[in-house]
């Protein structure tokens, strides 16, 4: 059957340090396992075939939500998605992040998945995340060994993958930073720089353990919003995050965030430049969404039945009902 597990050998580390001390002896062969939401359809789907799985689920010193009023907030990368959305400290002074968290998955899934893991969460490809059997009608892609991109045949190389992750987006609005640590040291990572065109910057002995973020400036607000085909479940075809800083009527500073519509999230400096110093009224946010609209065109992938074009024109709804709500 296509959806078989193959064997593999498993771990249950109680520890950081036997964690990562089992990544660098297996190194290259080993996944690690936390909510197990993406990785075990993955493995059914045998698009990962490890040869070790190590469940860091019983990690208990990964499970957090530490507030330092001077500097911010910390969270392990354990920490459940469940947990993060129903927080008092989160919801009040980090709310962007909660209403992320909110709107993953089902209930079910936030109480199992965990923010570390919807962070390293694969990118995924309509043509590449399909079932064994599936495959076996397609020509193999690059991702799969083949040449060619099902997604694109006159590109070469992997041109489809699209990061569908809801907490990314959140945390680029708020400037958080990525502790990865491995055997011999650990480094801090701010998170514009955690993705790669394709994945991420973790390499294959290195563990996340903990996300960073810095105290907000007063007069902070933050909107989270996203489209997907069903309100449940499904992951967000299309999302934005903009948190602004308002004083005296006047935007001081802002962060506009698109996601899921190619490979990372990204940062629309342009539209952030027309708001900054700027009152916001609704003859400015139309030139924001158009010029939103512009960059988004540039880099939007088609997945599935949603075309460029239709993320395109969504993003822009989604941006100009955040700045109106804000």
């Amino acid at each position: 059957m296509g959806d078989r597990l193959k064997k593999f050998e498993y771990f249950e580390p109680k520890s950081v340090e036997e964690a990562v001390s089992l990544l660098a002896k297996y190194k290259g062969k080993a996944k690690l396992l936390a909510g197990g939401t993406d990785l075990l359809v993955l493995m059914k789907q045998r698009l990962l075939i490890p040869q070790y799985v190590i469940n860091i689920k019983r990690i208990s010193d990964l499970y957090y939500i530490n507030l330092n009023d001077g500097k911010g907030l910390k969270i392990g990368a354990l920490t459940t998605l469940s947990s993060i959305e129903t927080s008092t400290v989160v919801r009040k002074k980090f709310s962007i992040l909660a209403q992320a968290a909110s709107k993953v998955a089902s209930y079910q899934i936030r109480n199992i998945g965990s923010i570390g893991g919807n962070i390293c969460q694969d990118p995924r490809c309509w043509y590449y995340n399909q079932s064994h059997d599936w495959h076996r009608a397609w020509t193999p892609c690059y991702t799969l060994g083949g040449k060619v991109c099902c997604g694109d045949e006159e590109v070469k190389g992997c041109q489809r993958k699209v990061l569908l992750s809801d907490i990314a987006p959140a945390l680029f609005a708020l400037g958080a930073k990525i502790k990865i640590v491995r055997e011999n040291g650990e480094r801090i990572v701010p998170i514009k720089d955690f993705y790669k065109k394709v994945g991420n910057v973790l390499k294959s002995d290195e563990l996340l353990t903990e996300i960073q973020i810095p105290a907000q400036p007063p007069n902070s607000i933050g909107i989270y919003s996203k489209y997907s085909p069903r309100k449940a479940i499904d992951y967000p075809m299309v999302a934005v995050a903009v948190m602004k800083k308002i004083d005296s009527g006047v935007c001081t500073d802002i962060k506009i965030i698109s996601s899921a519509v190619t490979t990372v999230p990204f940062e629309v400096s342009e539209a952030e430049d027309l708001l900054r110093g700027n009152k916001i009224d609704f003859g400015i946010i139309e030139q924001v969404v158009q010029t939103v609209r512009d960059k988004v065109a540039r880099q939007a992938i088609s997945f599935g039945d949603h075309s460029a074009d239709f993320k395109t024109e969504i993003t822009g709804v989604l941006v100009k009902r955040a700045l109106e709500e804000c």
